[in-house]
C-alpha cells in the first residue's frame, strides 16, 4: 500500500510546490509580447511546475539560415530564485547539425547573462536562474521596439543632434532616423557616412551598438569631437521595426520582405530607406548585423577598398581573438534586387555588411565594438 501511495504523495508535493496562494503558478513563462518568439501562446507547454517546452517560429517566407529568434520572459511570482529549465525546440537543427545553439541569454538589459545549454538532437535544453520578477531569456539579448522608441524620445534635439521619424512600415510603427555632426563646420567639408541596423531582425547587436553610437557621440569625449568635424553621420537604428515587434527572424512580416533582397518592392520600410539614401548619398553605407558564429564575424563588402580600409583599422584577431570572415558582393553572384547591388548602381558608393557575433561576449564588449567600428568607418570614408 504505502508504495502505491508515496510515488503519488511525491508527484503532489512537488506540483504543490510550484504553486502559490490562490492556485497561481510560482513560475510563468509568456509569449506574445513585443519581440516574443514564439507569439503564441500554446507554443510554450508546461512539462514540470519549473520546466518548459518552447516551440520557437520562423515566419513564412524565410529560410533556415536566419532561424534564430528566441525570446520569452520568466515571470517569477514568488519571493525565492527559481531554476527553470528550458527544452528549446529548433527543427532547423535536423537539417542543419552544425548550426551552434549552445550558448543563450538572460537577465534584461544592462544585465545579461550567458549560460550553456545541452543539445539533443533538435532540442537545446538550458536551465535559467529565475528571481522574483521578470527574466528575458532568449538566443541573443533582446531588444525591443518599445524600448527603441523609449531611447529616441529619451534623445535631447540640439545643434548637434537631429532625430526625426522618415517613414513608418507596412503596420504603422516608426523608423527613425538621427543625424550628428558639428555644426561649427560646412557639411561641405565632411565625409557622409550612414550606419542602420536590425534589417534581420533577431540581430539585436545592430540595436546595442547604434545605441552606444549615438549616446558615445553625444557624450562630448574628445575622440568623437574629431569624428563630427570630419563626418555628417546618418543612423537607421531600426530600419525593420514590424519584424522586430513580431518576433520574425529574416522578414518585415510572415510573407514579407528580406530588406535585404527588397531594392525592386514597395515595401513601405524598404522605400523609406531608399529614399533616405538618395537623399543624402553616403560615401559609406554599413548595415550591422549578427550571426552565432563561434569566432569569427563578418565583413560582406561591395568594394576592395571597403575591406582593405576596414582591415586596416580592425585587423584579424581584432576583438576576442575572432577573425573576419570576408566576402564580396560580385564573387557571390548576388541578386540584382540586393540593397549593395543597387547601392552600386545607383552611386557606386561603398556598402559593407558587418556581422557581428554575440557568441559569448557581454552587452559591454558589443558596446565596445560599435565604438571601434565607428572609428573605422569614418576612417573608410575619411580616404575617399
Amino acid at each position: 500500500m504505502l508504495l502505491r501511495v508515496f510515488p503519488i504523495t511525491v508527484f503532489w508535493l512537488v506540483w504543490l510546490a510550484g504553486k502559490g496562494f490562490g492556485g497561481q503558478e510560482e513560475i510563468e513563462v509568456l509569449a506574445g509580447f513585443d519581440g516574443a518568439n514564439p507569439q503564441a501562446r500554446e507554443d510554450i507547454v508546461r512539462e514540470t511546475p519549473y520546466r518548459f517546452r518552447v516551440k520557437t517560429f520562423n515566419e513564412e517566407g524565410s529560410n533556415d539560415a536566419y532561424w534564430f529568434r528566441f525570446n520569452v520572459k520568466a515571470v517569477n511570482h514568488g519571493e525565492k530564485t527559481r531554476d527553470v529549465e528550458f527544452l528549446v525546440e529548433w527543427p532547423v537543427l535536423e537539417r542543419h547539425p552544425d548550426y551552434e545553439y549552445d550558448t543563450y541569454f538572460y537577465g534584461d538589459m544592462g544585465h545579461w547573462h550567458w549560460v550553456y545549454a545541452n543539445i539533443e538532437g533538435t532540442v537545446a535544453k538550458l536551465v535559467v536562474p529565475a528571481p522574483p520578477g521578470t527574466t528575458y531569456v532568449g538566443f541573443y539579448p533582446r531588444y525591443s521596439y518599445g524600448y527603441f522608441e523609449q531611447f529616441m524620445e529619451s534623445l535631447a534635439q540640439g545643434e548637434k543632434l537631429k532625430k526625426w521619424v522618415e517613414g513608418q512600415s507596412f503596420f504603422g510603427r516608426n523608423i527613425w532616423c538621427v543625424r550628428i555632426t558639428d555644426p561649427g563646420v560646412p557639411d561641405s567639408k565632411k565625409k557622409t557616412v550612414l550606419l542602420t541596423a536590425r534589417n534581420h531582425p533577431y540581430e539585436t547587436s545592430g540595436s546595442y551598438i547604434t545605441e552606444e553610437i549615438i549616446t558615445w557621440l553625444g557624450s562630448g569625449d574628445p575622440e568623437t569631437e574629431k569624428l563630427l568635424r570630419e563626418n555628417v553621420i546618418y543612423l537607421v537604428p531600426m530600419m525593420n521595426p514590424d519584424g522586430v515587434a513580431l518576433g520574425c527572424n529574416q522578414r518585415t512580416r510572415g510573407g514579407g520582405v528580406n530588406m535585404s533582397f527588397g531594392a525592386d518592392t514597395d515595401d513601405p520600410a524598404v522605400l523609406t530607406l531608399l529614399s533616405l539614401v538618395k537623399k543624402v548619398r553616403p560615401v559609406l553605407w554599413a548595415d550591422i548585423h549578427s550571426w552565432p558564429h563561434q569566432g569569427d564575424d563578418g565583413m560582406w563588402c561591395t568594394h576592395q577598398w571597403v575591406a582593405d580600409g576596414l582591415l586596416a583599422r580592425l585587423p584579424d584577431k581584432w576583438y576576442d581573438e575572432y577573425v573576419w570572415d570576408v566576402s564580396f558582393v560580385r564573387d557571390r553572384g548576388t541578386a540584382e534586387n540586393h540593397l549593395w547591388q543597387w547601392l552600386i548602381r545607383t552611386f557606386d558608393s561603398g556598402g559593407v555588411s558587418l556581422s557581428i557575433s554575440w557568441y559569448r561576449r557581454s552587452e559591454e564588449d558589443i558596446r565596445k565594438i560599435g565604438r571601434e567600428l565607428l572609428k573605422a568607418i569614418c576612417f573608410v570614408a575619411g580616404g575617399r
